[in-house]
């Protein structure tokens, strides 16, 4: 399976009943969320967070379908669909324009601060906007989307709680 955007795989789902949506989606997130426990390494916790993130979004997606549409989702085709979403190539942050802004947005915040707070800087041999130019944060635009994508939308790199 392959989509050209969002709106093409929410009209892909639309076709299944949006209620499996929820049961299956569910039950998968859940298997996600047990399995593992506390022995599992950080790369292999972010991305059973990753997939449980996917999975929610596949839900919201499919769930504002049709509830009476006799066709339901299986659970091999929901964890195909999480696996689409995973190697999504019109990803955001595939967006060069949106990291090329952010990038910006992030250097003015900086150097603003610096500004702000210039008795503290005052001394420093070397500034933080000296180091961190647009050019070094534009080049490492895509690792700090993922970084706020991890923290901000999963649980974190962390354990669950409930697992510790």
């Amino acid at each position: 399976m392959e989509f050209k955007s969002i709106k093409e795989l929410r009209e892909y789902l639309r076709r299944y009943n949006s209620s499996s949506f929820v049961e299956v989606g569910t039950s998968v997130c859940w298997q996600e969320w047990q399995n593992g426990g506390p022995r599992i390494s950080r790369l292999g916790q972010g991305i059973k967070n990753s997939r449980r993130n996917y999975a929610l979004r596949l839900i919201l997606l499919g769930s504002a379908g049709n509830p009476y549409r006799n066709q339901a989702i299986t659970f091999q085709e929901f964890e195909s669909l999480i696996d689409v979403l995973f190697n999504f190539a019109n990803h955001t942050i595939s967006d060069k324009t949106l990291l090329d802004t952010e990038a910006e947005y992030i250097f003015n915040y900086l150097h603003t601060w610096e500004q702000e707070n210039y008795k503290t800087v005052r001394n420093w041999k070397l500034l933080l906007s000296d180091i961190f130019t647009k050019e070094l944060i534009r080049k490492n635009g895509g690792h700090l989307f993922l970084q706020r994508q991890a923290l901000c939308q999963n649980s974190g790199f962390w354990t669950p709680l409930a697992l510790v």
